[in-house]
């Protein structure tokens, strides 16, 4: 919540939208989002994406396998309840991923192609217009950045992840004023 504040000062021309992730849907932790988007005047948050003028963004958790929005909300059931783990799991999970082997399975589970087509799909049963008046889709989860992947007339974009050792591709861009959606 601290994050989001400071984000929100730091940015007093910007709207700030936040879109849940499987790491980010305990009940409580929308509770707390819900709080905050009451103080803060310029902060949204979406359950499942949003469409912000021809831009649609997702957290991308939907490309984890091939699902439609019922599967997506059975997946993120299972972080629901989810419990930090003991600082022993903490620190083998630092050591994977220094060597490397986090970053190889996501190379592996996640080829460009595959993640996009699995996007398609989800969005496709999540919002079946999708396609009309969307030129570029934003997603994250997969540790993957990448760029400019066109698929049809579509453009894809990936973020990638801000945890060391995986790649990591901000993505700055603006938007003229728009109607925004909520894929909720």
């Amino acid at each position: 919540m601290e994050w989001l504040r400071a984000l929100h000062a730091a940015y007093p021309a910007c709207e700030i939208h936040y879109v849940l992730g499987n790491h980010d849907c305990p009940e409580f932790f929308r509770e707390r989002l819900d709080e905050l988007a009451k103080k803060l005047d310029r902060f949204q948050w979406h359950e499942f994406g949003v469409r912000i003028g021809t831009a649609l963004f997702v957290h991308g958790d939907c490309t984890h396998r091939t699902m439609d929005p019922a599967a997506l909300r059975r997946f993120r059931e299972d972080w629901d309840n989810d419990r930090q783990h003991g600082r022993w799991m903490a620190k083998a999970y630092v050591a994977v991923d220094r060597l490397g082997i986090t970053r190889a399975a996501h190379q592996c589970y996640f080829p460009r192609r595959t993640t996009v087509e699995r996007a398609m799909h989800y969005l496709d049963y999540a919002c079946p217009e999708w396609r009309v008046n969307t030129l570029d889709c934003y997603f994250g989860h997969t540790h993957q950045p990448f760029s400019d992947y066109r698929h049809g007339d579509i453009r894809f974009h990936n973020t990638g992840s801000a945890i060391r050792g995986m790649g990591f591709n901000p993505l700055p861009f603006r938007m003229p004023a728009a109607m925004v959606e909520s894929l909720n």
